[in-house]
């Protein structure tokens, strides 16, 4: 009899055991993901963007590897007069996630379609070497981004594909 209370005993244990493991690992690992996010800038301040009445992005974030995402980027540039430009950016680099932070690392940044201001598209190029650091939230199909360094200029939803 000593020996069947032992057995469920130990049986329940590992059942218990096996639920916490469950519970406490979260898979929240961006491999093999893909994201759409959009962005909208406007307001600025700067004399340099004054012409500028908004930059509309949206991009397609693809975690390819344990370390390795790309961003393909497609931005609506309009003026102040009402006059839209497209600008296409495609950028890969490495990033590091740890619990709910996430560091993007960009190592190659290209152009695939320039805008007629070489200023804005050297603003996509330096990217290039540059690293960002989020604090993210993974709530079903939505992807919560906030900026570690409380700039909300990096801040963005994202949606699962």
């Amino acid at each position: 009899m000593l020996k069947i209370v032992n057995i469920t005993l130990s049986i329940i244990f590992i059942i218990v055991l096996l639920g916490l493991f469950i519970l406490n690992v979260k898979d929240d690992r961006l491999v093999t993901t893909r994201w759409y996010c959009d962005q909208s800038k406007n307001s600025f301040i700067s004399k340099a963007y004054t012409e500028y009445r908004t930059f509309t992005e949206h991009m397609i974030f693809t975690f390819s590897s344990e370390d390795s995402f790309m961003i393909h980027e497609y931005i609506t540039v309009e003026k102040n007069n009402g006059n839209r430009s497209p600008i296409e950016v495609f950028y890969e680099g490495k990033y590091n996630q740890r619990k709910n932070e996430l560091t993007l690392k960009f190592e190659r940044v290209r152009l695939l379609k320039k805008y007629q201001d070489s200023n804005i598209n050297k603003s996509y190029q330096d990217y290039q070497g540059y690293s960002i650091s989020y604090a993210y939230k993974q709530l079903g199909n939505k992807m919560y981004f906030y900026s570690m360094n409380k700039s909300d200029v990096f801040d963005m939803v994202c949606y699962k594909n």
